[in-house]
């Protein structure tokens, strides 16, 4: 597996997401190194409906701010500030969209457990991927979507202006030869590539 050559951050947990650096992985849970890097939001229970100014209509929703979204919704200002990379997965994709101008289908059917196709856009190529949630993200308009699956639920995609790269499958529950974790991994690639060049440029 390639390594990223930046210090990978866990938001609360000690998970990496299958993804390997050169340099350090840390868990951070209230305050990011100044080194910038890419920090992983995990998956879990519902972000507060508030993060997106809607009140909960859908299951398990709630409106404040629990202790874990302060946390985070912290961390990814922090982020913002000393130019670190987001990876959202599942529920981080749904906060990062969130905290990026997006917001969220509070209920959706048909995703809640075991697998689904996936479409990759300007491709013919299907992959499978796994599904455990209930929500789905409504990007924010300069986002740019990578995967759909068959009924249109946002499953990957990039914001340039938030540094945000979002995944809604769990790439740390695939195996390292599964063809949509590779995918994940090749995308997330160019999409760090990217944000180092333009730091670089100044651009």
């Amino acid at each position: 597996m390639k390594k990223f050559n930046l210090p990978i951050y866990s938001a609360i947990y000690k998970e990496f997401a299958g993804l390997e650096s050169t340099e350090s992985c840390t868990v951070v849970t209230e305050h990011l190194p100044d080194e910038p890097g890419i920090l992983i939001l995990h998956g879990g229970s519902d972000i507060a409906t508030s993060i997106y100014g809607e009140y909960p209509n859908g299951a398990h929703s709630q409106f404040e701010l629990t202790y874990r979204d302060t946390i985070e919704v912290s961390l990814w200002k922090q982020a913002q500030e000393k130019g670190t990379i987001i990876v959202g997965i599942c529920r981080g994709a749904q906060l990062a969209c969130a905290l990026s101008g997006g917001s969220l289908h509070q209920d959706i059917r048909y995703h809640n457990s075991g697998e689904h196709k996936v479409n990759i856009l300007g491709s013919t190529k299907m992959m499978n991927t796994n599904s455990y949630h209930h929500q789905a993200m409504k990007l924010p308009k300069d986002a740019k979507l990578i995967a759909n699956s068959t009924d249109g639920v946002v499953e990957m995609a990039v914001c340039h202006r938030t540094r945000s790269f979002m995944i809604q499958g769990h790439p740390e529950w695939m195996h390292d030869t599964d063809p949509y974790y590779l995918f994940f991994l090749e995308q997330l690639h160019k999409f760090v590539n990217e944000k180092e060049d333009e730091k670089e440029t100044g651009t």
